[in-house]
C-alpha cells in the first residue's frame, strides 16, 4: 500500500527529470549514486529513520524533501531534518518544489492552496518499482480519505474526515490497462460512499478482475452490496475490529464499528 505514494509523486514531475525510486523494504540505498535532490516519505513510525537519511545526503550537501503523514501532521518537528517539506497532498505542488530546487530557491515549506481534484490524474510510473520483488505493483486508488472521525486515525486527521472519489470511467478504464487479473485498492475506506462504490463495482462486473481493499466492516451491514463487491472482484477485505467493547468504540469515536453485529457481519 505504501507504494502508491511515490508513485504519485514520480507522475507529478517533469519529463525532463530522471527520477529513480528507492524502497528500503526491498532494496538498499545506493548511497554512491549522485543525486541533486532527494525526497523521502513517511509515517510516524518510520520518522527516525527518515531523518536519519535525509542527515547522511545533507552532509554530502543533497538537499532533502520530506512528506508525507508524520511531516504533514508534524511540520515544526520534520522542518529541522530537512530543507523543505510538503504539507498535505503532491499533486499542484511537487512541480514548484522542483522549479524552486532548480533555481535554488528552495522555500522551506509547500502546500497546495486546495486539495487536487482527483479528475484527470496522471499515468503512475510502476515500470519505475523493481515489480519482481513484490506480490503485486498493481495499486489502484479510487477514493481519498475517509468521513469517520475515529481519534486515533491519521486518515481523519491529513484528510480532514473528507472522502474524495475519482470518476468511476477514469478508475475503471485504468484497472482495464493493468495486466494481469489481480491488484489491490489502496483506499482506506473504499466503500464510504455506497451509491459511489455501486456505481463502481457494477463498472468492474465485466472486467473479470481480482481485488482486496480496506474498509469498514460495517459494509456488511448490507448483503446485496457486499454481493455486488464478490461479484465486482473483491477476493478480500481488511477491516478494523480494534475492540470488543462498546464503550470504548466510543471513547475512540468509531460509531460505524457494532459490537453486536460482529458475529452477522463477518460471516457473511
Amino acid at each position: 500500500f505504501s507504494l502508491l505514494s511515490l508513485l504519485t509523486v514520480a507522475a507529478e514531475t517533469p519529463s525532463d527529470v530522471e527520477v529513480r525510486i528507492i524502497d528500503e523494504q526491498v532494496e538498499d540505498i545506493p548511497w554512491e549514486e549522485p543525486a541533486d535532490l532527494v525526497g523521502i516519505t513517511c509515517m510516524t513510525a518510520a520518522a527516525p529513520r527518515a531523518y536519519w537519511i535525509a542527515a547522511r545526503y545533507r552532509e554530502r550537501g543533497v538537499p532533502v524533501v520530506l512528506g508525507g503523514v508524520h511531516p504533514t501532521l508534524f511540520p515544526e518537528e520534520a522542518l529541522e531534518h530537512a530543507d523543505a517539506i510538503v504539507v498535505g497532498d503532491a499533486e499542484g505542488i511537487w512541480p514548484e518544489v522542483l522549479a524552486d530546487a532548480r533555481s535554488g530557491r528552495l522555500r522551506d515549506r509547500y502546500r497546495a492552496a486546495a486539495p487536487p481534484d482527483l479528475k484527470g490524474m496522471k499515468p503512475l510510473p510502476r515500470h519505475l518499482l523493481a515489480g519482481d520483488r513484490y506480490s503485486t505493483v498493481q495499486s489502484v486508488q479510487a477514493t481519498r480519505g475517509c468521513p469517520h472521525g475515529c481519534n486515533f486515525c491519521t486518515v481523519a486527521a491529513f484528510h480532514d474526515r473528507v472522502h474524495r472519489r475519482r470518476p468511476v470511467h477514469e478508475v475503471a478504464q485504468e484497472i482495464a490497462g493493468l495486466p494481469g487479473r489481480f491488484f489491490v485498492f489502496v483506499d482506506d475506506n473504499l466503500p464510504a460512499d455506497r451509491e459511489y462504490a455501486r456505481e463502481l463495482f457494477e463498472a468492474l462486473v465485466p472486467l473479470k478482475k481480482r481485488w482486496i481493499t480496506q474498509a469498514t466492516l460495517s459494509m456488511a451491514d448490507d448483503a446485496a452490496f457486499v454481493r455486488l463487491a464478490a461479484e465486482a472482484g473483491c477476493i478480500g477485505v481488511f477491516v478494523g475490529l480494534e475492540t470488543f467493547s462498546s464503550e470504548n468504540l466510543d471513547g475512540a469515536g468509531k460509531a460505524c464499528n457494532r459490537v453486536e453485529k460482529y458475529r452477522e457481519w463477518v460471516r457473511r
